[in-house]
C-alpha cells in the first residue's frame, strides 16, 4: 500500500515520528500527491532549520531555489512556524559583497508569512582582527530588517558567539519591535560592547508587550579576567527609561548577570504582572545581598511568583518572603553560598516554606552540584513534609556519597528520597544525580570563582555513580515505580 492510500489518523502519527526537530532529520523528500503535501507539510515544515556554508552554494540548483522563490512557487513558506538559522563568517570587507546567501535570505524569509519564533544564531567574535572573516555591516542589517518584516513573529532568540577574542562593535537590531519574548543567549570570551547592550535593551524599549525576557551568559564565562566587567541589569534595562509605557513581564531570567540592590526597585513598574523569576549565578560577591532586596521589593509590591529558580538563599528576607503566601507550582533552590549550607536553614525550609505550596507544587528541585546538607539524607520530618506535596510531577535532588559509603554499601541518602516519592501519586520523574566536587570561593573581589580540587581525580567518582546506578535497578526491580528515576550525571 502506498502511503498517501493511509488513513490520515495514521498517517498523521507516521509524519509525527519523521519531524526534522528528530535526531536524523529528512534528507530526501517527494509528497506524491496533493492531499499527501497538504497532510504532511503542516506538520513536517512547522519548524524549519536553515544553515549555510562558508563557500558559495552551487550556481545551478542555487538559482532554481531562487527562482521557485521569486515565482511565489513554493509551498513551504506558509507551514513554517519557527525559523531556525546559523551564520557563519566567511565574506569580504567589502560592506557591498554581500555574498548569494544574504541574496538567498532577503527572498526565502519575506515568503515565511507566518513564522512566531526565530531562533537566530549569529557570531560575533573572531580570532583575527586582520582577517577577511567578518559580516558585511549592511548584510546584516538588511537581513535584520527582513526578520522584523515578518508579520507574525512574537518571539526571538539571539545565540550569540564565537570563538575569538574580537568581537564585533554593533548589531543593528533598530528594526525589531513588539515581541512578546526575547531572548538573548551570550557565548563569546569577551561581555557585549556597551553599544550592542545599548542595542539589545532598544529592543525592550520597543516591546510594549514584551512578556517573556533572559540574559544568559553561558558556561562561566562572566568567571574570566578577559570577560571584562560583569553585564548589570541595569545596563539591559536603561532605554525603558525613556519610555513612558509600562511592560508587562511574566518571566524575568538572568545569568551571569548582577542584578544589583536597587536595580531591580528601579525598573519594578515592568514587574507588577512576573510569574516567572530565574536568578543564576550573580557573580557579585554581594549576590546574597542583591537576592534579599529583590525578595523584599516583590514582598512590599505584592508581587506573588509562581515560578522561582534562585541559587543563593541564606539572606533571611528570601524565606520570609517564600512562607509569606501559596501557590508556587516550580520551585528550585540551588544552594551555592556557604552560609547556604546550614542545617537550621534547611529546617527552616522544611518547617516554613514547603508547606504554604503542598497544594501547588508541581516541580521541585533541591540543592546543586556541591557538597552541602542539601544534598545529605532527608530527616523523618522532611520525608513527611515532602509526602504531603501531593501533585509533585518532577522532583531533582543531588546526592552526596563519597567512596567510604560506597564500601560500606550505605545509600541512605537515595532510599529515603524514593521513601518520598513512593507516596507521590503524580509523580512522573525522579531525577538524582551524584554532587560533584567543587566548591564556589566568594572571596575575590571581582567576582564567583568556581574551584576543584587538582591531582589525578575522576570527578564524580567512578564507584558512585556505578553504585546510584545499582540501588536505582535493584529498586526499580523490588518496586515497579510508575514514575521514571533518572540518576544520571548532569554537567551544571
Amino acid at each position: 500500500m502506498l502511503l498517501d492510500k493511509l488513513p490520515n489518523e495514521l498517517l498523521n502519527k507516521i509524519i509525527i515520528l519523521a519531524r526534522v526537530d528528530n535526531k536524523k532529520g529528512i534528507r530526501n523528500l517527494r509528497l506524491v500527491s496533493k492531499r499527501f503535501n497538504e497532510l504532511v507539510s503542516p506538520i513536517l515544515f512547522a519548524k524549519f532549520r536553515l544553515r549555510h556554508d562558508q563557500a558559495d552554494p552551487p550556481v545551478g540548483p542555487f538559482a532554481t531555489m531562487q527562482t521557485v522563490l521569486t515565482a511565489g512557487r513554493s509551498s513551504i513558506g506558509p507551514h513554517v512556524k519557527t525559523l531556525e538559522f546559523r551564520i557563519f563568517p566567511g565574506f569580504s570587507f567589502s560592506p557591498l559583497d554581500l555574498g548569494p546567501w544574504f541574496d538567498f535570505f532577503h527572498v526565502f524569509i519575506p515568503a515565511l508569512t507566518n513564522v512566531s519564533s526565530v531562533n537566530w544564531n549569529l557570531m560575533l567574535a573572531r580570532e583575527d582582527p586582520r582577517s577577511g572573516n567578518r559580516y558585511p555591516p549592511r548584510g546584516i542589517e538588511k537581513l535584520t530588517e527582513t526578520l522584523a518584516r515578518l508579520p507574525c513573529l512574537r518571539e526571538l532568540s539571539l545565540e550569540l558567539d564565537g570563538t575569538g577574542e574580537y568581537l564585533e562593535d554593533d548589531l543593528p537590531l533598530e528594526f525589531f519591535a513588539n515581541l512578546r519574548t526575547f531572548n538573548v543567549h551570550w557565548d563569546c570570551k569577551i561581555r557585549p560592547h556597551n553599544r550592542i547592550v545599548t542595542q539589545l535593551s532598544g529592543v525592550l524599549a520597543r516591546s510594549p508587550s514584551l512578556e517573556n525576557f533572559s540574559f544568559v551568559v553561558r558556561r562561566t564565562l562572566y568567571r574570566s579576567e578577559k570577560f571584562g566587567p560583569p553585564i548589570r541589569l541595569d545596563e539591559l534595562f536603561e532605554a525603558t527609561l525613556l519610555n513612558e509605557l509600562d511592560m508587562k513581564l511574566k518571566s524575568l531570567e538572568t545569568r551571569g548577570v548582577v542584578v544589583a540592590e536597587g536595580d531591580f526597585q528601579r525598573y519594578v513598574r515592568h514587574f507588577k504582572h512576573l510569574e516567572r523569576l530565574r536568578i543564576r549565578f550573580d557573580p557579585s560577591p554581594s549576590a546574597a545581598a542583591n537576592i534579599g532586596s529583590i525578595f523584599k521589593v516583590l514582598s512590599s509590591e505584592r508581587i506573588f511568583l509562581k515560578n522561582i529558580h534562585i541559587d543563593v538563599v541564606h539572606h533571611p528576607l528570601v524565606f520570609d518572603y517564600l512562607s509569606s503566601y501559596s501557590g508556587i507550582e516550580l520551585l528550585a533552590l540551588k544552594p551555592g553560598h556557604p552560609q547556604d549550607d546550614s542545617r537550621p536553614l534547611m529546617d527552616r525550609f522544611f518547617s516554613s516554606v514547603l508547606p504554604r505550596h503542598s497544594g501547588s507544587l508541581r516541580s521541585l528541585r533541591l540543592g546543586g552540584n556541591l557538597k552541602t546538607v542539601w544534598s545529605r539524607a532527608l530527616s523523618a520530618h522532611h520525608l513527611a513534609q515532602i509526602s504531603e506535596c501531593k501533585v509533585l510531577e518532577y522532583i531533582c535532588c543531588w546526592l552526596w556519597l563519597e567512596p567510604e559509603d560506597v564500601t560500606v554499601k550505605n545509600s541512605e541518602v537515595l532510599k529515603r528520597w524514593l521513601e518520598a516519592c513512593s507516596q507521590l501519586p503524580d509523580l512522573q520523574k525522579f531525577k538524582c544525580p551524584p554532587v560533584c566536587l567543587k566548591q564556589r570561593d566568594y572571596s575575590n573581589p571581582w567576582g564567583v570563582i568556581v574551584r576543584t580540587p587538582g591531582g589525578n581525580f575522576v570527578d564524580p567518582d567512578r564507584r558512585v555513580r556505578s553504585f546510584i546506578t545499582g540501588a536505582v535497578r535493584n529498586f526499580k526491580r523490588a518496586n515497579e515505580p510508575q514514575y521514571e528515576i533518572d540518576e544520571s550525571y548532569m554537567y551544571e
